[in-house]
């Protein structure tokens, strides 16, 4: 509308568009000729997912089975002398009923109810990516780790092999990239996670393990790469077997470091069962683990190196033997005091163990056998 090629008089512009399953795209700004610039909003409500996903389906291992997406920003545009100027700011992103599967797969691997992205800004020429606010809220994610090692989920996000009889595309050769990401200031100001699980099945054994855990809460603030620079971090998980898991500290990226504070409380030993009775005919009646300590990672020099610094406590552990019946094992607690463990230089140091109300009936059977050992 009341288009011009003055110099630096600018038009006004709008368009609109519909995709043909309700999608809906809207753009509205100024343009001029002289010099070519541009700068308006643009927003697109109601994206099928899946229907982004069909573009690439014969590449993947992975299906799209649901999801809507809304996007809007404002932008500015220009070519000037010292080269193309670009602006992106007030960026909005917003994923409602997102789900992924396997092909073929009835079970989503990956759900996300509500995914939000808002405060999201570019500045191509001062190399500056800012989002001030990312939450994620109901996320599930379910897999299965099989008796080879490999994990469903990942299997189902590498690519997908070329069809039988079909050679694979050999690349473009491409011209060296000056990019480099070292010379970009990256932040996010908030990331929220709330309320996610993870429901992990354990194929290695028989019957399968369940590992379920859920709740999962996360809490990172002032995420960036600038030099030496450090984030928080709080990260809450609870399992089925109501253990408690935290975390809380600070984190950086450039270098990688972390000084956490760890805690887990009420750790079940029960759910080791499993794992304990392919090797040994014992059933874990009662055991719970707690540790309170410090991780300190730092990955400056050309070896990281780690250091932890707590203890370990189990309370009201019993191991029964079925065979014979009668305990294992059975103490009212075990406290590791004063444990040190540094990776490069690789040590180990305790201060003290103590134990109270021990227990325990080990049979040397006539074959030689223990009374531990599986029938």
């Amino acid at each position: 509308r009341d288009f011009t090629t003055r110099v630096d008089a600018e038009s006004r512009f709008s368009f609109s568009a519909t995709a043909d399953r309700g999608g809906k795209v809207d753009g509205e700004g100024n343009l001029t000729v002289q010099p070519i610039a541009a700068r308006g909003s643009v927003s697109a409500a109601g994206i099928d997912v899946r229907r982004l996903w069909q573009a690439i389906q014969n590449r993947v291992n992975f299906e799209i089975t649901d999801g809507r997406l809304d996007v809007a920003g404002s932008f500015a545009v220009g070519i000037e002398t010292e080269g193309l100027r670009l602006q992106l700011t007030d960026g909005r992103v917003d994923l409602k009923r997102f789900s992924l599967s396997e092909k073929g797969g009835s079970a989503p691997l990956i759900s996300v109810p509500s995914l939000s992205v808002t405060g999201a800004g570019l500045d191509l020429n001062q190399q500056r990516v800012h989002v001030e606010s990312v939450q994620i809220g109901d996320a599930r994610m379910q897999t299965s780790v099989s008796p080879d090692g490999s994990i469903q989920l990942l299997d189902a996000l590498l690519p997908a092999s070329s069809p039988a009889g079909e050679t694979p595309e050999t690349p473009a050769a491409e011209a060296p990239s000056e990019f480099n990401i070292d010379q970009w200031d990256l932040q996010i100001s908030r990331i929220a996670v709330k309320n996610a699980g993870i429901e992990l099945q354990d194929r290695g054994l028989s019957p399968p393990v369940p590992l379920v855990f859920k709740p999962i809460n996360l809490s990172v603030k002032d995420l960036n790469n600038r030099d030496k620079q450090t984030g928080t971090i709080a990260l809450d998980v609870r399992d089925d077997f109501g253990g408690q898991f935290g975390i809380t500290g600070q984190v950086g990226v450039n270098p990688v470091t972390a000084d956490l504070q760890v805690r887990v409380l009420g750790a079940a030993a029960k759910k080791l069962e499993p794992y304990v009775k392919a090797v040994a005919a014992v059933d874990i009646v009662s055991g719970a683990a707690s540790i309170d300590g410090r991780l300190r990672i730092d990955a400056a020099g050309s070896e990281p190196k780690l250091r932890f610094q707590g203890g370990l406590r189990i309370d009201d552990m019993e191991v029964f033997t079925p065979a014979d019946q009668r305990d294992l094992v059975k103490f009212t607690s075990l406290a590791v005091n004063g444990v040190q463990v540094d990776l490069e230089p690789n040590q180990m140091q305790i201060s003290e163990i103590v134990m109270d109300g021990l227990k325990g009936n080990l049979v040397v059977e006539p074959d030689g056998s223990l009374n531990v050992n599986q029938a």
